[in-house]
C-alpha cells in the first residue's frame, strides 16, 4: 500500500493534467494516483487509463466536491493529497509536508504549501522564474520559521490525514465548486483538528483554469460563500468572558476591572497567591463569576491554561485575556466589542489588539522593543481545541 493517495479531479484541460502528471512523477515517490474525471470530452480519462493509473469516471460533471468525495470513497493510504490538475509540483514537496505533519505535537488534519495562486496566508509573490528555482529560494527564505498554524487551507494542494477525513466526513458538494475548503477547514477546527502551512514548500498553481474554461469567470465560485456562511455562522448573540491572571497589584486590578466590567458578560480571575487574597475585591464586581486563589508555585503557563480550560467549559463564546495592570481604553464599549465578534467570517478565531506599555502615569515607551505591540487577546472558544 502506498504511503499517500493523491486525488486529482479533472474536467477537460488535458494539457494541464499532463504537465501536473509529469511533475508528480518527477518529484514524488510512494503514492497512488486517483483521477476522478468529471465527464471530460478531451481524452483525459483515456490518457490516464492508458498509463495504468486508477481512473473513476463520473457520468456527468458533478463539480469539485463531488469528485473529491468519490476519490475519498476508495481511500486506502494513511495520508491523502487533494490536488488540482493545473499545478506543477517541485522537488521534495510531499516529503516535507509529511515530515511536518508527522512531527507536529498536536493532531493535524492537514498541511499545505505556499503558492503563487492561493488564498489566505498561502499566497506569496512570485517572480515568474522557473518553479523549481523559485521553490529553492522559498525554502531558503523560510528555513528559520517554516511552519505557520492557520484556520484555512486552500485545496489546490492539501495533504490531509486519513483519520481526520474519516472523522470530519466528506466535502460539501456545491456545484460547480467553491468554498468547500473553507467549510471543511472550519469543520476540522470544530472537531479539534489543527491546520498548518509549510512556508518552505512551494507548488506552482495556474489557478481557476477549469472554472474559467467551463464558465468564463469565477462568479459561480463566489456565490457559494453564502452557502458557507449559512452553514457556519452562529445564530445566537455571542457572549464574552474576560480572563485575568493577577498577583497582588490590587489598585491596578481594580482600575482594570472597572473598565472591563462595562464591556464583557463575565469575568474569571486566577489569583496567583496574592497576599492578602484578592477575593474581597473580586466580590465587589458582580460580573466576576469565578475567582480562585492559588497557593501553588509560580507557573504562568499552567495558570493561563487553567483559565482557558474554565472558559472552554463555560457557556461563553469568546475569551478576552488580560493582566491585572492592563486597562482597555474607554472607546472600547460593550457594543463595539460584541459587534467585533459577530464576525461575518467563521474562519476568524482571534483578534489582535495594540498595546501601550506605561512606565509612569503620564507616558509610555515608544522606543526599541517598546514600540507599539500587537498581540492576540480575544479568542473564539472551542471545547475541542
Amino acid at each position: 500500500m502506498a504511503k499517500t493517495d493523491v486525488i486529482v479531479p479533472t474536467r477537460n484541460g488535458l494539457s494541464d493534467s499532463i504537465a501536473m502528471y509529469e511533475s508528480l512523477k518527477k518529484t514524488t515517490s510512494d503514492f497512488r494516483l486517483i483521477i476522478v474525471d468529471n465527464h471530460s470530452e478531451d481524452g483525459t480519462p483515456e490518457y490516464f487509463e492508458g498509463r495504468g493509473e486508477k481512473v473513476i469516471r463520473l457520468p456527468e460533471n458533478l463539480g469539485f466536491g463531488a469528485a473529491i468525495n468519490r476519490g475519498l470513497e476508495v481511500l486506502e493510504a494513511p495520508n491523502v493529497v487533494l490536488l488540482n490538475n493545473d499545478t506543477i509540483l517541485t522537488q521534495g514537496w510531499l516529503d516535507k509536508l509529511l515530515a511536518y505533519k508527522n512531527s507536529f505535537p498536536a493532531p493535524i488534519a492537514g498541511i499545505g504549501p505556499v503558492s503563487n495562486y492561493a488564498g489566505g496566508r498561502q499566497g506569496i509573490r512570485y517572480d515568474n522564474s522557473d518553479p523549481e528555482a523559485f521553490a529553492q529560494k522559498v525554502a531558503k527564505d523560510a528555513a528559520q520559521s517554516p511552519l505557520t498554524e492557520t484556520s484555512f487551507l486552500s485545496f489546490f494542494c492539501a495533504l490531509l490525514d486519513s483519520e481526520a477525513v474519516k472523522s470530519v466526513g466528506p466535502l460539501e458538494e456545491w456545484f460547480p465548486g467553491g468554498y468547500e475548503d473553507n467549510s471543511y477547514c472550519t469543520r476540522c477546527w470544530e472537531a479539534g483538528w489543527r491546520l498548518l502551512i509549510s512556508r518552505d514548500t512551494f507548488v506552482f498553481h495556474k489557478g481557476s483554469r477549469t472554472i474559467i474554461r467551463e464558465f468564463g469567470d469565477s462568479k459561480e465560485v463566489f456565490r457559494h460563500r453564502l452557502d458557507f456562511l449559512e452553514k457556519h455562522l452562529p445564530t445566537t448573540e455571542p457572549k464574552i468572558v474576560a480572563l485575568y491572571r493577577a498577583k497582588n497589584d490590587e489598585a491596578n486590578l481594580r482600575r482594570s476591572l472597572e473598565q472591563t466590567s462595562k464591556v464583557v458578560d463575565a469575568i474569571y480571575i486566577f489569583d496567583d497567591n496574592s497576599n492578602p487574597p484578592l477575593k474581597k475585591l473580586a466580590d465587589s464586581f458582580p460580573k466576576v463569576e469565578r475567582y480562585y486563589h492559588s497557593t501553588m508555585a509560580f507557573d504562568e503557563y499552567r495558570d493561563r491554561s487553567m483559565l482557558l480550560a474554565w472558559a472552554k467549559a463555560s457557556k461563553y463564546d469568546w475569551a478576552l485575556v488580560l493582566d491585572s495592570d492592563e486597562v482597555l481604553e474607554s472607546a472600547v464599549t460593550y457594543k463595539k466589542l460584541h459587534d467585533l465578534v459577530k464576525t461575518p467570517d467563521p474562519l476568524i478565531r482571534s483578534f489582535v489588539f495594540f498595546e501601550n506599555t506605561f512606565w509612569f502615569d503620564n507616558f509610555y515607551r515608544m522606543d526599541g522593543i517598546w514600540k507599539w505591540q500587537a498581540h492576540d487577546r480575544l479568542f473564539k472558544l472551542n471545547a475541542n481545541q
